[in-house]
């Protein structure tokens, strides 16, 4: 579902507000440029989130990585990362590279290669091991805000695609000719095919074109 302005202004007068200021127009259509193809829920979480953790207002690449670990859970930071990896090299040792419980610490080791890491002393290792992690830990980011993005983009015009062929089904009715009974097993199928692309409730043919608004979660 993609996000209305209403519904950015809301999310940023609710980050905002934690900070005492007031959102102006060009800050949030800057914010909405970011937001508009990201599920409302997931950013509602996210505002909640950032409320609640930081004590600065979050800019939009902060805010798009709270996004992502609500998304896809958290991710280790740089210490967890690296005691995990120790832990794997005193367990497996070079010849067995355990499975890692995050796809970031996965992608710094696959960069430096499990074997010659284990092979560098310590000191060495950890050094280039931090240094890998923080560019794997910012790709990873990317890489779901992007994933979500697309997601998100595809749901969208699916979602169009389904409404145009319902609004080309509601008016692909041939008319009659003048004296000309209509063949009821066709009207009937013509419903079906109406219903069916109506994206659930949007259209019943039993009860006519109703599109009833849905509710958003508000924030408090």
């Amino acid at each position: 579902m993609v996000m209305t302005p209403e519904q950015t202004l809301k999310v940023v007068g609710h980050l905002m507000g934690s900070n005492n200021r007031v959102p102006q127009d060009a800050i949030v259509n800057a914010w909405h440029d970011t937001l508009k193809n990201l599920d409302y829920d997931l950013v509602v979480s996210a505002a909640r989130k950032c409320k609640a953790t930081m004590t600065e207002l979050p800019n939009s690449a902060q805010f798009l990585a709270v996004c992502a670990e609500i998304a896809t859970g958290p991710m280790p930071d740089e210490n967890e990362a690296l005691r995990e990896v120790q832990q794997g090299i005193n367990s497996w040792g070079r010849d067995n590279e355990p499975k890692w419980t995050h796809p970031a610490i996965a992608k710094a080791i696959e960069g430096i290669g499990w074997r010659n890491l284990c092979n560098k002393d310590a000191d060495f290792w950890a050094i280039e091991f931090r240094k890998a992690y923080k560019i794997s830990e910012g790709r990873y980011v990317r890489e779901i805000q992007q994933t979500m993005l697309e997601g998100v983009n595809a749901a969208v015009a699916l979602d169009t695609a389904r409404k145009q062929a319902l609004e080309k089904a509601k008016a692909g009715t041939p008319e009659l000719e003048a004296g000309e009974a209509p063949d009821l097993e066709e009207v009937k199928r013509k419903n079906r095919e109406i219903f069916r692309l109506g994206l659930g409730d949007a259209f019943d043919p039993d009860k006519g074109d109703d599109d009833g608004g849905a509710g958003v979660p508000a924030l408090v």
